[in-house]
């Protein structure tokens, strides 16, 4: 495991300000609301944070397709291709929310990007995601999609989801991409993370009650936390692919990337834990104003030269 030392950017304290402002300010408040209640209030102010997101580059193509959308880089040479889950605790997302985020990993590995586009909850309850993901991989394999020259990654409960597919994948015995790469990822919904509680006031934007009203509405009364499928952190992980896995110090998921790297270490699993201090939950999402971001892509897209020249 590897933490990073710096001097925390003025962006990046702004921006943790500013999401506490937004997200955390109300905590209290929101805990006694229904599990609906607290997701509809999350992606209200989620969906409408896309408004300050800088326009696409000129030069990014998009192509749009049943199962997501693949951007690329028009006039560069893409060496290699990225299966990207968005996050949003399985009730909020949709590539249009990840594309300025997925046109950076283009760029950054040199990468066709693949946005998966899959059912929310609580119209779709767990495994409506794994399923959506296992078909669009399928489908693109089918289509020509290589494996070993692509890297499967996701954020949050997208980190979660693109775990749970590798493990889906590998009981199929079918071919499993090259790399995976997972940004602050949720991958136990039993709560047992020490973080939960030793975080829960560094953590300006994610919170034991709101985590529990997510995994409320992708599980329901049909699928036990502790399923892998909901919790990848729990089962088997024998048998997957390099894994480099990025978190911030102040999150309350910072427990889950601790003993998800722990449990594929043990399973013999190539695993490297990126601890960055003082960042909070997927700053990589705000790369266009917070240095932090950028920095953090550029460690991403090292890990995957290291490993898939």
């Amino acid at each position: 495991m590897a933490r990073r030392r710096w001097a925390m950017s003025w962006q990046a304290r702004l921006a943790h300000w500013l999401l506490w402002l937004r997200f955390r300010r109300r905590s209290r408040e929101m805990e006694a609301a229904t599990p609906e209640a607290i997701a509809a209030e999350f992606s209200r102010m989620a969906s409408s944070s896309r408004r300050w997101l800088p326009s696409p580059p000129r030069d990014l193509v998009v192509e749009a397709t049943p199962r997501g959308e693949w951007l690329r880089l028009d006039g560069s040479k893409a060496v290699r291709s990225v299966f990207y889950c968005h996050g949003g605790g399985y009730f909020w997302g949709s590539p249009l929310d990840y594309r300025d985020f997925g046109w950076r990993l283009a760029q950054a590995l040199e990468a066709e990007v693949f946005l998966l586009d899959y059912r929310l909850a609580p119209a779709h309850r767990c495994p409506a995601a794994l399923d959506d993901s296992l078909s669009a991989w399928r489908a693109l394999v089918a289509d020509g999609l290589d494996p070993a020259r692509t890297v499967m990654a996701g954020d949050s409960a997208g980190g979660g989801l693109a775990l749970a597919t590798l493990m889906a994948l590998r009981d199929a015995g079918e071919p499993l991409p090259a790399l995976a790469c997972l940004i602050s990822p949720w991958t136990d919904m039993t709560g047992a993370g020490a973080s939960l509680r030793t975080r829960y006031r560094a953590d300006p934007m994610l919170s034991p009650a709101g985590l529990q009203a997510a995994a409320t509405l992708y599980c329901a009364d049909e699928v036990p936390f502790d399923d892998w499928r909901a919790s990848p952190l729990l089962g088997d992980h024998h048998g997957l692919p390099p894994t480099l896995i990025q978190v911030g110090g102040d999150e309350v998921l910072l427990s889950d990337s601790e003993r998800l790297h722990a449990r594929l270490a043990a399973a013999g699993v190539v695993s490297e834990l990126r601890v960055w201090p003082g960042m909070y939950h997927v700053w990589h999402l705000g790369a266009a104003f917070v240095p932090e971001g950028r920095r953090a892509i550029g460690e991403l897209a090292q890990f995957v030269a290291r490993k898939m020249p």
